[in-house]
């Protein structure tokens, strides 16, 4: 049961997110800020009493939590656009819904009564271009869903590393506190865990969103592709409609010429008695050509039993 799956895999990776205790641990501390920890930077720059290698470090620890901030931004912004792609997606599924409810009516046509052979031809080019691009709509579905499958399982396992990361982090914060080293340099790397964190976190919730959207997603694929067979089974009948009006209007055309034919036969055999048989050899040929069993009839059968095989 697919389902039943995807729920157990959504609930596997929110029970990946830091619930630990040192996970809220370091929730309660103040929220680190970009102008924050640049005007600490700064602060530490200038203290010339530092020793050169305490500063160095100090300073990578600032870069190193400023990079973790922009980072953790980026992914605050992702989450926010998964968000508003998840609420188009729920619009999309009641609008498509409401679209299904509706009774299915017949295609319609469009094609005037007396159109030519000619008319009718062009137009089932254009139905069958249509209907192959219909067809292909519903087999890409087909990929969409097999690909966002397997997206599922990517942020499953991303969020169980992410987790594995935090508790690293958390086990890093425990050793520092028991090292000896310089208030300034301490103060540097407490900041850098800090805003690691804060970008491993906003990537958890990223991810998350993202599964929000993976699961609306999911609940409108089986609409989209209702729509989508509804579609190929529309144009399929427009296609099917066209063939039977344009060998209609092919056999009018050709059973209209043979009679022709036939009548200026039969003007000639009565102005000259000696045109009879040169004229009988052209009805005949153009029966050959025109008439119900003749090339030009055989030919389009062949050809649309060609058009049935390449479905």
């Amino acid at each position: 049961m697919p389902g039943t799956k995807w729920a157990w895999l959504a609930l596997l990776a929110a029970a990946l997110l830091p619930g630990n205790a040192a996970g809220q641990s370091a929730a309660d501390s103040p929220e680190l800020s970009e102008k924050q920890i640049r005007a600490e930077r700064q602060r530490l720059d200038r203290q010339a009493a530092l020793p050169e290698e305490v500063k160095r470090q100090a300073l990578a620890a600032y870069d190193a939590a400023l990079q973790a901030l922009a980072g953790a931004a980026d992914f605050e912004r992702k989450a926010r656009q998964y968000a508003k792609r998840e609420a188009d997606v729920r619009r999309a599924l009641r609008i498509l819904q409401r679209e299904l409810d509706r009774p299915q009516r017949a295609p319609a046509l469009d094609l005037p009564e007396r159109a030519s052979a000619s008319a009718i031809e062009e137009r089932l080019a254009q139905e069958r271009s249509e209907l192959n691009a219909r067809r292909q709509a519903l087999r890409d579905l087909a990929k969409i869903a097999e690909r966002r499958s397997g997206r599922r399982l990517e942020i499953a396992r991303r969020i169980g590393v992410l987790n594995q990361k935090l508790e690293e982090l958390d086990d890093r914060l425990r050793l520092l506190n028991q090292r000896d080293v310089a208030p300034e340099l301490r103060r540097a790397l407490e900041v850098e865990i800090r805003a690691t964190r804060a970008l491993y976190r906003a990537e958890q919730k990223a991810l998350q969103q993202e599964l929000k959207l993976i699961e609306a997603e999911t609940e409108l694929f089986p609409l989209q592709r209702d729509r989508a067979e509804r579609r190929v089974a529309e144009s399929e009948e427009i296609v099917r409609r066209l063939e039977q009006r344009l060998a209609a209007s092919r056999r009018a055309e050709l059973q209209a010429s043979l009679e022709r034919v036939r009548k200026l036969r039969q003007a000639a055999i009565e102005t000259h008695a000696l045109l009879e048989e040169p004229a009988a050899e052209v009805e005949k040929l153009a029966e050959q050509l025109w008439g119900e069993g003749g090339v030009l009839i055989s030919l389009e059968q062949t050809e649309r039993k060609l058009t049935e095989l390449r479905k």
